[in-house]
């Protein structure tokens, strides 16, 4: 009996707690009357064994540092959310509350230093400034393509998963990401939420809007920093970087070439289709690419929106009166490199080139007769298929070519622009000007004279052509046995 007393007094001694009794003064009320009842059945048996009493001490000293845990929760759980006054939207945090309140008050506290954006959040910021130093973090590990956030690259993975995980139920279009699924959503419904308040114009996307906008304020704030060209939307500075770069994401699956653009590898994709989805309501041709309809659509109204303020002649395309302005000008920027022949367009002198290199690369599936120059292999294309694109307003009459509509024309306005200089005789046509001089005028003194005068001279030996080309590359001869 003194053995067990004399352990009991050295009990408060040997206790490692520090604060029992505060954690007790802490406990809920709720946990209060089980402590009491634990209290009152652990007095008799305070006088047991050694081993018992440190196990019941033990828990003692756990138990009191787990329950006040457990009540916080339920105290956490208990408490009121925080609700926007505004809108009436729940928060569990008041730091995510106060930043919600800044899209109703407009306080937009984070400044980009470089050119004054401001945010609402830090981490907005913190992603805009990514444009400025071009930082990249994010990169893809299967083709190495790196992106500024986190999102972009995940959405860019599925593109290897070939992924679309989001389904529309309407049509069954797939899509990697919500919020496009949500706009796509709004196409069916022809729910437009977003509307410019200057001129009334309504947008599916917020994003679209804010491009809008710009419109009416001429900002420009995406700017490449290497030519100085700004532009309204991201997505056309990214792709013009692309232009720098010369980077070419977009692959053809049959052919292998690459696109800057998406858009211009689903044109392309169509001559291997085949595909003409534009088709004209009037005369039912169709076309590849929906500017073609848009030109086409013109020569039914016989609008010619464009004119040349020298001559008058009217034009459906801005490309071809820039081009017909340097007639006038007598401006021809591109030359070839082989004869020095010179160009107004840049496509004639692609033309041109293949006649040096011998290339043609445009071949006919059905034939197999190749060409030079990509309208000539349209023209020929209507042999097999039978179009005749073009039509005599007067009597109906179809043609293949624009020439032959044009020549045909002249049947019924009587015009003849091809005048015999010999003999003062008009035509038609070109071909019939020159039968008739090689049937009547060929020994004619004035024919030959005027025929002579024509011929461009080599200043060596004398020989003539007509064609500045021709003598050029004729001239090369003389310069090859020079030096052989």
């Amino acid at each position: 009996m003194d053995v067990k007393m004399g352990f009991i007094k050295e009990e408060p001694e040997d206790t490692s707690d520090p604060e029992p009794c505060g954690v007790k003064d802490e406990e809920p009320q709720e946990l209060r009357g089980l402590t009491e009842v634990k209290e009152e059945s652990q007095v008799p048996n305070k006088v047991q064994d050694n081993c018992y009493f440190q196990t019941l001490k033990t828990e003692e000293n756990s138990q009191p540092a787990n329950l006040p845990q457990k009540g916080h929760v339920k105290n956490r759980a208990r408490k009121k959310p925080l609700t926007c006054t505004h809108c009436g939207k729940n928060f569990s945090h008041k730091g995510k509350l106060n930043i919600h309140m800044r899209s109703h008050t407009g306080e937009k506290p984070f400044v980009c230093p470089q050119c004054g954006k401001r945010f609402i959040h830090r981490g907005h910021l913190n992603e805009h400034l990514r444009i400025h130093t071009g930082e990249k973090p994010y990169t893809c590990t299967h083709c190495g393509k790196s992106f500024t956030h986190k999102t972009s690259l995940t959405w860019h993975m599925r593109t290897h998963a070939k992924e679309s995980p989001l389904t529309c139920c309407q049509c069954g279009k797939g899509f990697k990401q919500q919020e496009k699924l949500a706009c796509h959503m709004r196409t069916h419904a022809k729910n437009n939420p977003f509307t410019c308040p200057q001129c009334g114009k309504s947008f599916v996307h917020k994003g679209h809007l804010n491009d809008h906008l710009r419109v009416h304020s001429g900002e420009k704030p995406f700017t490449c920093h290497l030519c100085g060209k700004s532009y309204r939307v991201k997505g056309y500075f990214n792709i013009h970087m692309r232009s720098h770069t010369g980077e070419k994401p977009f692959v053809c699956p049959q052919c292998g070439k690459r696109f800057i653009h998406r858009g211009h590898l689903n044109e392309h994709l169509r001559i291997h289709t085949g595909e003409k989805p534009y088709t004209c309501t009037h005369c039912g041709r169709s076309f590849t690419h929906k500017t073609s309809l848009t030109c086409h659509m013109r020569t039914h109204a016989k609008e010619s929106p464009l004119t040349c303020c020298q001559c008058g002649k009217g034009f459906k395309q801005q490309e071809k009166l820039e081009c017909h302005m340097r007639t006038h000008t007598k401006n021809n920027p591109l030359t070839c490199p082989q004869c020095g022949k010179s160009f107004v367009h840049k496509g004639h002198l692609n033309d041109h080139l293949r006649v040096h290199s011998g290339e043609k690369p445009f071949t006919c599936h059905l034939c197999g007769k190749s060409y030079r120059v990509k309208g000539y292999f349209k023209v020929h294309l209507r042999i097999h298929s039978g179009e005749k694109p073009y039509a005599c307003d007067q009597c109906g009459k179809r043609f293949i070519h624009k020439g032959h509509l044009t020549e045909h024309s002249r049947v019924h306005s009587g015009e003849k622009p091809f005048g015999c200089t010999p003999c003062g005789k008009c035509f038609a046509h070109k071909g019939s000007l020159r039968l008739h001089i090689k049937k009547y005028h060929t020994e004619d003194e004035r024919c030959l004279e005027r025929h002579a005068r024509s011929l461009k001279t080599c200043p060596r030996c004398g020989k003539g052509y007509k064609h500045k080309g021709h003598l050029m590359n004729h001239i090369k001869t003389h310069t090859r046995n020079t030096l052989t």
